[in-house]
């Protein structure tokens, strides 16, 4: 599967050199920066479309007249940041930059450590050659970007700030309507610990006053203060709501899950409610039998057009 590439919003000036690839809800957005010495890919998209990815990159680095792919950088670890990064390694030889706090899962490939086993995710295996970590200052595009970290959605992300561009390439930690969701795991503290990292995520963002934010997920953008009150608020109502939280990230999981598959049975569906940690988790604040959990997020994403269900058969939208 494929998804289209968009044009960002009206008025978004980017700094020559500085290719955004828009991407669907399956694969997250990609930053390349060309540069004398090698260009930089900020994220990889999701392992299904490593492929497309691969062919992305290649157009743009001979539009840019860049010889190579010198390194991919990746804001945090979730399969649909990281997934194309082992073939990219694998065929164009660059090199591959992790949050620094993820090196022991990346270097002993413990995908209970990652995130995949818990979200029931998939990505291929890829080695690391260097780590980023907050305060660091990186050359992208013959421009300086300092890394920031960004807890919350993913307590290892970082963020990328150009401040003599106002721009800021934001992963997770907040897009033009949201971020990213906040997953229970196995220790209830970490929860509430995750929210208020969130919070004080989006204080850092505000501080930056950003004329451009690039997010993991949907167009690039320029209204800050709208796109802030949105995250708070969404925050704001899922952190009141333990068991609203738990439902929000089990239609989350299973939407992913959709769009990687394009159609499930009910019994893998009912399988996945029971067995995925991270639905096990939220399901600890719900408190429903896994089966009946699983056929009433079914019907909430069919109820607003998210899926449909034929017969024994889920079906995305």
């Amino acid at each position: 599967m494929t998804t289209p590439l968009q044009d960002p919003a009206p008025n978004v000036a980017l700094p020559s050199g500085m290719t955004v690839f828009e991407r669907g809800w399956l694969s997250a957005n990609c930053v390349l920066f060309a540069d004398d010495n090698g260009a930089t890919l900020i994220d990889s998209g999701y392992f299904a479309h490593a492929e497309q990815t691969l062919a992305l990159v290649r157009h743009a680095l001979e539009r840019h007249a860049t010889a190579r792919l010198r390194r991919v950088i990746n804001t945090h670890l979730h399969s649909d940041h990281c997934g194309g990064n082992a073939l990219l390694a694998r065929d164009l030889r660059c090199e591959i930059v992790i949050p620094e706090g993820n090196s022991y899962g990346v270097r002993n490939w413990d995908q209970r450590f990652l995130s995949f086993e818990a979200t029931g995710q998939h990505c291929d295996r890829f080695d690391f050659t260097d780590t980023v970590t907050p305060g660091d200052v990186l050359t992208l595009g013959g421009r300086e970007w300092e890394a920031l970290a960004a807890p919350g959605h993913d307590v290892d992300s970082v963020m990328f700030h150009c401040e003599d561009e106002g721009i800021l390439i934001s992963g997770d930690a907040i897009w033009e309507d949201g971020c990213g969701a906040m997953f229970p795991t196995a220790n209830p503290k970490t929860l509430a610990e995750d929210f208020g990292a969130a919070f004080e995520t989006l204080e850092l963002v505000e501080s930056l006053d950003a004329r451009v934010i690039v997010p993991g997920h949907g167009r690039p953008f320029t209204d800050a203060e709208g796109a802030l009150d949105r995250a708070r608020s969404r925050l704001r109502r899922l952190s009141a709501d333990p068991s609203r939280n738990g439902r929000h990230v089990v239609k989350v999981l299973l939407k992913y899950r959709l769009l990687d598959d394009r159609r499930m049975s009910i019994d893998t569906v009912h399988a996945m409610f029971r067995d995925v940690p991270a639905i096990v988790h939220a399901n600890r604040d719900i408190g429903l039998p896994p089966r009946v959990l699983a056929d009433r997020t079914i019907d909430d994403l069919v109820r607003v057009g998210a899926a449909r269900r034929e017969g024994a058969w889920l079906l995305d939208c």
